[in-house]
């Protein structure tokens, strides 16, 4: 855009100098013309290099934004590889509790079969210390 603008101004300048006879009445136009471009590029300069400031600004924002998006990603890998060895962790204890649930269970079943046993012993003791008649 800025070329178009100086070669604008640049083909006008070469046309009001060829011509001699309209340089006299042209003054006036030149300054205003000349006013009115001056205006025109600092304008276009000043949108031009706030574009380029602005670009500037999201290009770090962006990159501050993918630099915590990387964080973030870490941080959940993290915590997924946590949460993995908490369930292993979590069905080793499920194996272990199931093991020592079963394991009482047993416990429970000899203690019964030793009370049986040692009550049908009193029961032969008791039978043989009883007089016969």
């Amino acid at each position: 855009m800025r070329l178009v603008v100086i070669f604008l101004i640049a083909f006008l300048a070469g046309a009001s100098a060829k011509d001699d006879s309209l340089s006299e009445g042209s003054a006036a136009f030149e300054q205003q013309c000349g006013s009115f471009y001056y205006t025109l590029l600092r304008t276009l300069s000043q949108s031009g290099d706030k574009a380029k400031k602005a670009a500037e600004e999201n290009a770090i924002t962006i990159r501050s934004k993918d630099n915590q998006i990387k964080e973030l990603e870490m941080k959940v890998a993290e915590l997924q590889a946590n949460l993995e060895l908490m369930k292993e962790k979590e069905i080793e204890y499920e194996t272990k509790l199931k093991s020592n649930d079963d394991l009482v269970v047993d416990v429970g079943l000899k203690l019964d079969n030793l009370r049986n046993k040692v009550a049908h012993i009193a029961e032969i003791k008791s039978n043989r210390s009883e007089p016969k008649v």
